[in-house]
């Protein structure tokens, strides 16, 4: 379950975090309203601690305009003013629960768990079972016939993550998204690869090699030989809180929406871009500069960046961020553009003339196609 601490006093902030990555929750934070309200566009959390008095942008604004975009994530609230009027307005304002500080973490820890529980018809503390193999989150224990089996953290969650969502197939994108944290550098591809592999390695001591199944070009899945035996769970794995009818059939593969950062300082241009690549499928960020960007290519992890070639307001050059991301982000499909030219990351000696905006967006957005 992934959680986001909205709160601006960064110790407050680490104590939350370090207590509640003790019980295994992959934990995001944000520093101030507009950070935090920047990540909810980009990633589904199953729960948010939002701090009232917040920079930039309120806690109780963030909660009612997340709540006028029907989002149903469950609002764990903060506050230093514990009179009733105040837990009113934040009740009002759509948060779920409130703690006064300073907060006991025992009584947060409950809290979470309580919040975590709305909604979910498999609820987080269950033990799950598929044939002789038991997995018990709350204790982080496996074993196969009433026998301990040792597993390494991340091949726990691993397991976890496909027991409860026998139904459904993960890319290693999509994997990474649902077991790591932004808190830390994210891992690349090959890593989710060889977390599989000894997941495997364990269970073949127990004759249950075949539990995890590899699709070929998209991922990994509960072998279907195994997943009519395993729990069922109605919720998806990414909205907690939507619930399945009985005669819908739940798909095998989650189509995967991959982010997208424009680095355009003139605004009317990068809506423009922004409105093409959503009709593709892409979720779009956008950002002034590249000064205004390194921050957010960590958390946001996108597929691709578009890069205007000009940034007169900041007077900020493209070249040397293009060779920062060619450095540090060497999975990013890059495309750099101007009014005239588009070039793409694979085709760097050979740049396009366009003869209009229009023909320039039309061949981003078959660049961006062919990555996607």
């Amino acid at each position: 379950m992934r959680i986001l601490i909205i709160e601006d006093n960064q110790d407050l902030a680490t104590q939350f975090v370090d207590a509640l990555s003790e019980q295994h929750y992959l934990i995001d934070t944000a520093q101030d309203g507009l950070i935090g309200w920047e990540m909810l566009q980009a990633v589904e959390y199953d729960l948010i601690i939002l701090d009232v008095m917040l920079p930039r942008l309120d806690g109780i604004t963030l909660c009612r305009q997340l709540r006028e975009e029907g989002r149903l994530v469950p609002v764990l609230m903060l506050t230093a003013r514990g009179t009733s009027h105040d837990q009113i307005i934040g009740l009002d304002s759509g948060a779920d629960d409130y703690l006064v500080k300073p907060v006991r973490l025992a009584e947060l820890n409950a809290r979470v768990r309580a919040l975590l529980r709305r909604g979910q018809q498999l609820p987080m503390s269950s033990v799950l079972e598929i044939g002789k193999l038991r997995l018990d989150p709350c204790a982080c224990e496996v074993s196969y016939d009433g026998k301990p089996l040792a597993m390494r953290p991340k091949e726990l969650a691993l397991l976890e993550l496909f027991l409860r969502h026998p139904q459904r197939l993960f890319s290693r994108g999509a994997i990474i998204n649902q077991l790591w944290s932004f808190e830390h550098e994210l891992p690349e591809e090959n890593t989710v690869k060889s977390h599989i592999k000894g997941l495997r390695q364990k269970l073949k001591t127990v004759g249950m090699e075949d539990l995890i199944e590899t699709v070929y070009g998209l991922g990994y899945r509960l072998n279907t030989a195994f997943a009519a035996i395993a729990p069922q769970q109605s919720s998806s794995p990414l909205d907690p809180g939507t619930p399945v009818a009985e005669s819908e059939v739940i798909p095998d593969v989650i189509p995967e929406v991959f982010s997208l950062l424009i680095v355009e300082e003139q605004r009317t241009i990068a809506e423009q871009i922004a409105h093409r690549v959503e009709l593709q499928g892409w979720k779009p960020y956008i950002t002034a500069n590249p000064t205004e960007a390194k921050p957010v290519l960590d958390w946001l992890a996108p597929k691709a960046v578009v890069i205007s070639t000009n940034f007169l307001n900041s007077g900020e050059e493209t070249l040397p961020f293009v060779f920062h991301l060619l450095e540090h982000h060497q999975n990013l499909a890059i495309f750099i553009y101007n009014n005239q030219t588009i070039l793409d990351r694979w085709q760097l000696m050979a740049c396009t003339p366009i003869l209009a905006e229009g023909e320039c967006l039309t061949a981003l957005t078959q660049g961006l196609i062919a990555q996607s």
